[in-house]
């Protein structure tokens, strides 16, 4: 009887680490990537092809977090809403920060371009102290800077970093840019 018990625990494990990403999340979460893919027009693809699209917002979706989008058909007054390129806009708010991420499905190409930034704000010492970290990082180079912000560049990447500061109050902002073809 033991060992079939064990048996079955081992097949209900190797199952379970066999389902994809996507397909094991919450309800709400799959909301979201659902609203994405219809939009986007992607509910065919594979499985591995939403979890990577999936894998690009997850992080965001976690405390108490709330989500909304704007899409080619947003606005009644959209002349591209059934354009063959097609954008969701994903904002979402949680306790500590704010994310907007852009995606931008461009069909002809079978790419998707996302655009991810991430808005933190909080005090000018907290955010004069993250300034100091990069600027002494040798991965990064500052692009500008003025007394109020410095605009950060990732070398030979396309991530950024934004340090504004107007004190007593400061803001971080991490954009990235990426490409996955679909």
């Amino acid at each position: 009887m033991k060992k079939i018990v064990f048996i079955v625990c081992m097949f209900v494990s190797v199952s379970l680490q066999a389902i994809s990403e996507s397909g094991t999340i919450d309800k709400d979460k799959n909301n979201v990537l659902n609203a994405l893919l219809e939009n986007l027009g992607l509910t065919s693809i594979s499985k591995e092809k939403k979890d990577s699209i999936f894998n690009t917002f997850k992080h965001t979706l976690n405390k108490a977090w709330y989500a909304s989008w704007g899409t080619n058909k947003t606005i009644t007054s959209s002349k591209f809403g059934k354009s063959s390129t097609q954008i969701f806009d994903l904002n979402v708010v949680d306790e500590n920060r704010v994310y907007i991420i852009s995606y931008t499905y461009f069909s002809d190409q079978k790419q998707l371009h996302i655009v991810q930034r991430e808005i933190i704000d909080g005090s000018s010492s907290g955010v004069i102290e993250n300034y100091n970290k990069h600027k002494k990082n040798t991965d990064f180079e500052i692009k500008a800077e003025k007394d109020s912000y410095a605009y950060f560049q990732k070398k030979s990447l396309t991530q950024y970093l934004i340090s504004h500061v107007k004190s007593p109050n400061g803001m971080n902002v991490y954009i990235d840019y990426k490409i996955l073809d679909i």
